[in-house]
């Protein structure tokens, strides 16, 4: 008679799952080895190579994309961008009734663009921008407009008002650019 152990199967599976395990082990960390291998090389690719990441990214890792060595895109840039001055008004005083209103009207020297001036008057209650009392022509970097003839005069009161700020280009093009509203009050006495 032979001698053998009952639980021959058990050991046998056993022994097989400890081979699996192994195995799985193995597989998982080659996984997460490659994961790792792979995020810190494309990791390494983007910092060297920030304008190839897709501009959400670039945002979340705040990566500044002007640091750019491409000599093409350095020699397009301007050296200096210029910006457009737009000049804030205080309260403007006015006589009852009176159309001739003094406000130095100006386009501040060294700006890149001609101004062109409209007043409106503005509705107190809504906010909105009504009747147009004033429009000027365009005027120059440097050169302003002190006298205006007003649409009509006012009785006693405060007006809200805005001035507009209609810019275009120095060039042939006279191209819309930015331009800007500013608030203020027509105080007649």
């Amino acid at each position: 008679m032979e001698n053998k152990p009952e639980n021959t199967d058990t050991l046998v599976e056993t022994a097989g799952s400890t081979d699996d395990k192994r195995k799985k082990k193995r597989g998982l960390l080659l996984l997460i080895t490659l994961l790792v291998l792979l995020m810190v090389g494309g990791s390494a690719f983007f910092v060297k190579h920030p304008q190839k990441l897709p501009q959400t990214l670039q945002n979340a890792l705040n990566l500044d994309s002007a640091q750019s060595d491409t000599k093409q895109e350095k020699a397009s840039t301007p050296a200096k961008q210029e910006s457009i001055q737009i000049r804030g008004y205080p309260d403007v005083q006015l006589k009852v009734q009176a159309t001739d209103m003094h406000l130095a009207l100006e386009n501040p020297k060294g700006n890149p663009c001609y101004i062109q001036f409209t007043i409106r008057q503005v509705d107190p209650k809504t906010g909105a921008k009504g009747e147009v009392l004033y429009e000027s022509g365009d005027v120059a970097p440097g050169k302003f407009i002190n006298d205006q003839t007003l649409a009509h005069g006012f009785e006693q009161g405060e007006y809200p008002i805005v001035i507009e700020n209609h810019t275009k280009s120095l060039d042939k093009s006279h191209t819309a650019m930015n331009g800007m509203d500013v608030h203020t009050k027509l105080i007649v006495n």
